[in-house]
């Protein structure tokens, strides 16, 4: 093997090496040296290399090398040439012949004295990164020494100079002097600036902005760091196109900070894209096309998203056993990734199997202590937790802490997360004295790392892995309350308190980095208990001492936790306002916007379309979509900059207090806010005269009693009902009784909560014999609504009108009642798109109501009552009509909900006849209108429903058209039928008009249907409820 002298301190000596010569060494003027000999076909292959055509690249420096190593006079073309395969041969990891070529190189340099110091130091910088590639850190930097010394020595500029101080600074970012390799990658730059462009110095640029990054990201400087990648996508675009090998590494990059930081949307999209490209160029074969898509499967499984990543990362393995047999490493990832799937799945023995499997083959190939198994070693720990077998996972995170140590060092950041893992594995166990052990190491080192001292305030800007710190974080909070569970130690709450408060910080942090919705949720579910806990700390501390003050910070932890992603939408649009952002910018994001949502519906519809659908349309569409959230996003980035206001108030979310509550309530309302923790389900109420709390004890039982009440709602099982009913009002309202004095209520639920309609609660047991009519529904009492938040219902207020005109309706299938069947139970839900001929009679009806002219001003200007039907009601028409013009906008038609992508509900208006779907209102369509409707009411199947995201609440239709503009919805939880519906809806609007508001005309309209006999059951009045008041 092939080594350059040792030195008995080499890092000791590198450093005063640099800071002896540093300057000359990039400023030095140029003077005279031995010429190095030029080769035009030499130059030619070359530039192929770098502009990634290795193919032709090597097939033209072997005729080459052939060519220059026959004749000793041009031994310096031979040793170019020798040194270009070295370059190939590590670029295709091909170690066995850049070895090879490496020795025949040195042999030749050694015995001839027509060698440039030029061509010398080109080969010393190969060779150093061949022992940087082998992990060989001391031979790497003694090569790149040498290489330094040659420049210094011989006053060698230009693009050889920029070579080994390139070199030099991925040397120092590999021994974790990140500021001291950015340093010297700007000095590369300053060089490479002065030249005239050629494809070497474009991929060294690229490689450098590339490496500045990853310096960057490792110190913590996300922006910065995003800052390079971004000038490196934008150097490759417009040297190469769209569709070239380098977009491979720049998107791979991007994706890597935004994995990094856990927008996992994001970073999947961005690996995809990267795949796509891959792909494209080097085919489905390449190590590059499997290795993206590996990242974004991967990323997908860290989102909880695991059909998107079980179709990407068997399509890989699919891939990997092909094209590199059972047996390979690539392929042994695959079965890593597999195992990963199927324990996320519940497959617990099949994830063993493919563990085990690439354990086997990846320590066949590499030894029982490479750096390759650290991956395998920690899932294998992480699935042995799942399975509760802790003394097992910990065997695995101790082999692993061993590899990560020895390779990389005691505070390598897999050090930390090694740490925390096993700190998990302690508290699952509630041992949570070592589990704060392993925590509170794995801080120490975070904190160290990034330049802070254990006890002092965090930038979060500064931490190189936040992820990694908000689980120490929060594990050690999660240590402190166990502790206190277990000993009733009041010590061990402050201590959670304040740690569950940094988490809760960083949470928050994170939340204005991520661009993806999808990630922001994903935080949001993942660290949910970090606000329910302290709410419970609160809880027990309030118990304590009986302080009101524990009870208001209840309140606004609970705010905090709720609906934060619905309340930055909604204060985007006032930062917009406040800010001063002039309307012909806001036209142009809308337009972007609008874009986005064309082209996700024509993507979504395309891929509906099964295996009928065409692949080339789907790619087309996707590489549309990447292109358009690009521009948005550098839209936004730039209206940030121009308008500094706008992105502190877009993201300043203080969260509501109780004042502003009590400033919301009136005299006669109280607000109930309902809170589940780990331990216990917990309801705040306030009211004018103060605040109270009430634990509601266990919550075990809850969830499903309220999926067994919906469901013998639906069937029709009177006796089921009526006993859950009741059981249901014992456990989350009776308790509360005592404490309301007031016959209004603003409701905030939490998880399952938000599925259940409190109204069709009963207040007393029913008799044996059930007739609807006679029940003590909660419905009798009260006057319900619904909110997000306090600080949602807020903004909702704030929208309200003081003088709410006009009407506006859609009723798509009204065909007459003599041309269909008038059975009443025809049902509001996309599934058939049978004809509701009620709705004409309904939408015409409460028409009617506007168009009374009831005062001395509607004689002047009377109300408008537009009501479109059958083709008329077409989605066209609704973007056609001024919808700011309504106070009152109401759907009386079908609708769906999809619960795996909540943007693709839809609410069903007129499509075209060759294509009926294109009738249909996406919920991600309802974010663009803009309206200034006091009230919308959704008069079709199950617009109340979506996905339930723990904190953020439901996903759909409801802050949809809160965004668009509305403030308050009427929505319905559960399939409705076409009679009943009407009915209410007619009800509804006649109290309206009579003066009532609408919580009042809500409560009366279902009463009415209560008390008639055939209507009574909840079934047909119960799905509607009121968001807002």
């Amino acid at each position: 093997m092939f080594s350059a002298t040792k030195h008995s301190s080499l890092r000791s000596y590198f450093t005063q090496f640099w800071v002896a010569f540093a300057l000359s060494l990039l400023f030095n003027p140029l003077l005279a040296f031995p010429p190095q000999p030029q080769d035009e076909r030499l130059t030619e292959a070359t530039e192929l290399f770098f502009s990634r055509d290795y193919d032709t690249a090597y097939s033209k420096i072997i005729d080459l090398t052939d060519r220059f190593c026959n004749d000793e006079t041009i031994a310096d073309l031979c040793i170019q040439a020798k040194t270009t395969r070295i370059n190939i041969y590590r670029t295709r990891q091909n170690t066995p012949d850049a070895e090879s070529f490496i020795e025949r190189a040195l042999s030749l340099a050694a015995n001839s004295d027509r060698i440039s110091p030029q061509t010398t130091a080109n080969l010393y910088v190969q060779i150093s990164y061949y022992h940087l590639e082998a992990s060989e850190m001391q031979n790497a930097f003694e090569w790149s020494e040498k290489s330094l010394n040659i420049v210094e020595e011989n006053n060698i500029q230009g693009v050889i100079k920029a070579r080994a101080i390139a070199l030099n600074a991925r040397l120092l970012h590999a021994d974790g002097r990140f500021d001291d390799a950015i340093i010297y990658y700007n000095g590369v730059l300053e060089i490479l600036e002065s030249l005239e462009p050629t494809f070497e110095i474009t991929s060294i640029v690229l490689q450098v902005h590339n490496n500045i990054g990853i310096s960057h990201r490792r110190l913590g400087n996300i922006n910065t760091a995003m800052e390079h990648y971004q000038t490196n996508l934008r150097l490759v675009r417009e040297t190469f196109g769209e569709n070239h090998i380098e977009l491979v590494f720049a998107y791979n990059s991007i994706g890597s900070v935004y994995y990094g930081i856990g927008d996992y949307a994001t970073a999947g999209e961005y690996f995809e894209r990267s795949a796509s490209v891959s792909r494209a160029v080097l085919g489905e074969n390449s190590t590059r096309y499997l290795i993206a898509l590996n990242n974004a499967g991967v990323s997908y499984i860290q989102l909880g998203d695991l059909t998107r990543a079980s179709e990407v990362l068997e399509r890989a393995q699919r891939l990997r056993e092909n094209t590199f047999g059972p047996t390979h490493t690539e392929t042994a990832i695959g079965y890593q990734n597999l195992g990963n799937i199927y324990s996320q799945i519940g497959r617990f023995h099949e994830a063993q199997q493919n563990f085990e499997l690439a354990l086997s083959l990846l320590t066949s190939h590499y030894g029982e202590n490479h750096i390759n198994l650290v991956g395998i070693h920690t899932q294998l720990g992480d699935f042995y937790r799942l399975i509760d077998e802790y003394e097992l996972a910990r065997e695995q995170y101790r082999i692993t802490l061993t590899i990560i140590e020895s390779s990389l060092g005691a505070a390598h950041p897999d050090v930390w997360d090694i740490n925390q893992r096993i700190g998990r594995s302690y508290l699952q166990q509630y041992n949570y004295r070592q589990a704060k052990y392993y925590y509170t190491e794995a801080i120490r080192l975070i904190t160290e790392e990034s330049g802070f001292l254990t006890n002092e305030q965090i930038e979060f800007d500064a931490l190189s892995h936040p992820l990694f710190f908000l689980e120490a974080v929060r594990g050690l909070a999660d240590s402190q309350l166990m502790a206190f569970r277990n000993s009733g130690n009041p010590e061990y709450l402050q201590a959670a308190e304040s740690h569950y408060l940094t988490a809760a910080d960083i949470v928050e942090y994170l939340q204005t980095r991520y661009l993806s919705e999808a990630s922001k949720l994903n935080l949001l579910k993942e660290n949910y208990a970090i606000y329910s806990n302290s709410i419970e700390i609160f809880y027990h501390q309030f118990g304590m001492d009986d302080d009101e003050r524990w009870l208001e910070k209840m309140f606004e932890w609970s705010e905090r936790s709720r609906s934060r992603i619905a309340a930055e939408l909604l204060q985007g649009i006032d930062a917009r306002y406040f800010a001063g952002v002039p309307s012909d910018v806001l036209d142009e994001e809308r337009q972007l916007n609008q874009t986005i949502t064309n082209l996700y519906t024509s993507l979504h519809r395309e891929q509906e379309r099964g295996f009928d659908a065409d692949e080339a349309v789907t790619s087309a569409f996707r590489d549309s979509l990447f292109y358009a959230k690009e521009q948005l996003l550098e839209f936004t980035r730039s209206l940030e900059a121009s308008y500094p206001s706008y992105y502190y108030l877009r993201y300043d979310l203080t969260p509501a207090n109780v004042s502003l509550a009590r400033s919301l309530l009136s005299d006669d309302e109280t607000l109930i806010s309902y809170s589940f923790t780990e331990e216990m389900l917990l309801a705040l109420l306030v009211d004018k005269d103060g605040i109270s709390v009430v634990n509601l004890g266990q919550i075990d039982e809850i969830p499903t009693m309220v999926e067994q009440l919906r469901e013998a709602v639906l069937s029709g099982k009177s006796d089921e009902f009526s006993e859950l009913s009741y059981r249901l009002y014992q456990h989350v309202m009776e308790p509360l009784r005592d404490k309301i004095s007031t016959s209004k209520l603003v409701i905030i639920p939490d998880h399952i909560l938000h599925f259940l309609p409190f109204e069709l609660l009963l207040s007393n047991p029913a008799n044996d014999n059930i007739r609807y009519n006679e029940l003590a529904f909660l419905i009798r009492d009260y006057k319900i609504s619904y909110t997000p938040s306090i600080s949602v219902l807020n903004r909702m207020e704030q929208r309200r009108s003081d003088n709410p005109r006009n009407f506006l309706a859609m009723a798509p299938f009204n065909q007459t009642i003599s041309d269909f069947s008038t059975d009443g139970q025809i049902e509001r839900f996309a599934g058939n798109l049978a004809p509701l001929p009620l709705t004409r009679y309904e939408t015409t009806e409460i028409a009617k109501l506007f168009r009374q002219r009831r005062t001395f001003a509607d004689f002047f200007s009377p109300q408008r009552a537009e009501i479109f039907l059958h083709t008329d009601a077409s989605k066209q028409q609704l973007h056609n009509s001024s919808l700011q013009d309504f106070s009152f906008i109401h759907f009386a038609t079908h609708a769906f909900v999809n619960e795996s992508d909540p943007e693709f509900s839809g609410i069903v208006l007129w499509g075209d006849e060759d294509d009926p779907g294109s009738g249909i209102v996406y919920v991600a369509d309802i974010y663009n209108l803009t309206m200034n409707a006091d009230l919308v009411v959704l008069g079709a199947c199950e617009t109340g429903l979506g996905t339930m995201y723990r904190g953020e609440g439901i996903i759909g239709f409801t802050r949809a058209f809160l965004y668009a503009g509305a403030a308050n919805l009427v929505v319905s939880k559960w399939r409705v039928s076409d009679q009943p519906t009407s009915r209410l809806m007619i009800y509804f609007y006649q109290y309206i008009k009579e003066g009532y508001t609408y919580r009042e005309a809500l409560q009366l309209a279902k009463l009415e249907l209560v008390d008639h006999p055939e209507f009574a059951a909840p079934i047909n009045w119960a799905a509607f409820v009121l968001q807002g008041r």
